[in-house]
């Protein structure tokens, strides 16, 4: 046994010789049984898609909070007399295999003060940069 007198053992020791041998044998047990798991590394994932990767590589260039394209709003926003009133309401976009065409509805305020729902469409490239501002109303 150990050379240590009752009043020297560790606290967690004192308290895990306290328990019946019951629940000591269970906590061994259970520790057997998950260790293992625990310590099991996870299988490889399964390789992705073509069509996984470029819908990855898509929307990267999406925001993860309300779904804009970070360059046509960076863009519009440039535009706007007041930018910190733009609020955007949507997003969609079309693959055009080379390009995506991305249509975006906004909120800002007008030189008059009001707050007016806005429209802009552009062309991008798939690496996220806007091409061409095809119409904005």
């Amino acid at each position: 046994m150990s050379s240590l007198k009752p009043a020297q053992e560790p606290a967690l020791l004192r308290k895990w010789r306290e328990w019946p041998a019951w629940n000591r044998w269970l906590v061994v047990i259970l520790a057997a049984l998950t260790l293992p798991a625990l310590l099991t590394p996870s299988p490889d994932p399964e390789p992705l898609t073509p069509e996984q990767v470029r819908t990855q590589q898509i929307q990267q260039h999406f925001s993860g909070w309300n779904g804009a394209h970070e360059g046509l709003e960076q863009l519009v926003k440039s535009q706007l007399l007041s930018p910190d009133s733009y609020k955007h309401i949507k997003t969609e976009y079309w693959d055009k295999s080379d390009h995506l065409i991305v249509n975006m509805t906004y909120q800002a305020t007008n030189a008059f003060g009001a707050d007016v729902q806005h429209f802009a469409k552009a062309k991008t490239s798939l690496d996220g940069n806007v091409l061409e501002l095809i119409e904005a109303r």
